[in-house]
């Protein structure tokens, strides 16, 4: 958080999702998590393909919305956030069940393998990708690690969810939890963006994301002189 501008408009957005929270579902229904009323159980209704759907549009708008300038989005998955002085590309996706639930969970898979196709249209001054997946139920620490591959990497539980980050390939990926509707992403996300503000951790975030494009760019490189050399 940068101005002022951008204070008021988090807690603008913020004021308003716990607004809308309330008043769709009660305070009761809303704060345990129940998923057997309103627009939660609309979205529980859907097929698992139309649930990611619906569940990584909220996660982009509440992202795109979020920056106050205009920025060019190279995809329909993708937003693109000024944070400090860069141009962070945030790649979204959806568990859209638990994620033990192994149908669900291999949607999305380890997208971080495709990063170098992901960039390839991205303008040079985006950095990342930065992964963040929107997960409807809860997530550990043991699931997101298992998700990344890997267990030595930096790995956070916090109040969105669990976010982990590997210092040597500088993959970040952020697992946003019981995403049940609209709402409830919108607060749980804006929690991840409150969190890399709060507690310093967006230098880390951008000074990562700004070498894994570079990665990204190196791999899609030699990928490109291989292919030329057959």
């Amino acid at each position: 958080m940068e101005t002022g501008e951008e204070a008021l408009l988090r807690a603008d957005e913020l004021a308003a999702a716990i607004v809308l929270s309330l008043a769709r579902e009660g305070v009761g229904v809303n704060s345990t998590g129940r998923y057997y009323a309103g627009e939660a159980l609309k979205w529980s209704r859907k097929n698992f393909q139309e649930r990611r759907k619906v569940m990584t549009a909220a996660v982009v708008r509440l992202l795109r919305k979020r920056d106050i300038g205009t920025l060019k989005q190279p995809g329909s998955n993708v937003a693109v956030v000024n944070i400090g002085d860069s141009k962070i590309g945030f790649l979204c996706d959806s568990i859209p069940a638990s994620i033990s639930t192994a149908a669900a969970r291999e949607m999305v898979g380890q997208p971080f393998l495709n990063d170098h196709q992901h960039t390839e249209k991205w303008d040079a001054a985006i950095h990342g990708p930065v992964h963040v997946i929107a997960c409807q139920k809860s997530v550990s620490e043991a699931q997101a690690l298992r998700q990344l591959g890997f267990p030595d990497a930096e790995v956070v539980s916090a109040p969105f969810g669990v976010y982990v980050a590997d210092d040597v390939q500088k993959i970040q990926m952020a697992f946003i939890a019981k995403c049940r509707d609209e709402t409830t992403t919108r607060v749980k996300v804006q929690a991840f963006l409150n969190w890399l503000n709060d507690h310093g951790e967006a230098k880390y975030l951008i000074e990562r994301a700004t070498k894994r494009r570079q990665i990204s760019d190196f791999l899609r490189k030699l990928r490109d002189s291989e292919s030329g050399t057959r």
